[in-house]
């Protein structure tokens, strides 16, 4: 793949979703580039992207052999968020987690984790715990009681405890003025 692959990749991926991808890196002899010394199996590491023009700078591979254990950043992608009962009774999802980091082999690294929020009520999370663990991977770290995924009111009016705390606020910001 040439430079314009990984362009034409990152784009269609995006930055984060290009590190969960393996891609096949053609070593070619420098003076005679028509010739291809090995064929690697890597992963993107680092994607660096311009801030101001958003044109590819640099993209770092880490070799990616099948039986390799990787810690791989996989992206979370939420589904039937239309369907969702707290949704449709005014709520909106608000994501805790982009990416949780899976332990998984070379062969087996996803390219997102899908989370099905159908059945989602209004102040109800979804927990590390609760995602799917693909064949070949774990979920690496202790972050199982880490949040995902909440479906917040969008009033901004919940309680805690029986307890309003957008009162709460709206109370501490009048007598601690900026």
């Amino acid at each position: 793949m040439g430079v314009a692959g990984v362009i034409k990749k990152v784009s269609k991926y995006g930055r984060n979703g290009c590190l969960t991808r393996i891609f096949q890196l053609n070593v070619v002899d420098p003076d005679n580039p028509s010739t291809v010394l090995a064929k690697l199996r890597v992963k993107p590491q680092q994607v660096h992207i311009n801030a101001r023009t958003l044109s590819l700078e640099n993209v770092m591979f880490i070799y990616c052999p099948q039986n390799r254990m990787l810690k791989v950043d996989v992206p979370i992608k939420l589904v039937n968020t239309d369907q969702s009962p707290g949704v449709r009774k005014g709520g909106w999802i608000s994501m805790e987690r982009r990416t949780v980091q899976y332990h998984c082999l070379g062969s087996h690294v996803p390219p997102f984790i899908e989370l099905d929020v159908a059945a989602m009520e209004l102040e109800t999370k979804l927990l590390v715990k609760d995602m799917p663990v693909p064949n070949g991977t774990r979920i690496a770290g202790n972050i199982f009681d880490s949040t995902v995924a909440r479906i917040i009111p969008i009033d901004g009016a919940s309680s805690v405890g029986g307890v309003d705390t957008c009162a709460l606020f709206t109370n501490w910001a009048l007598y601690h003025p900026h």
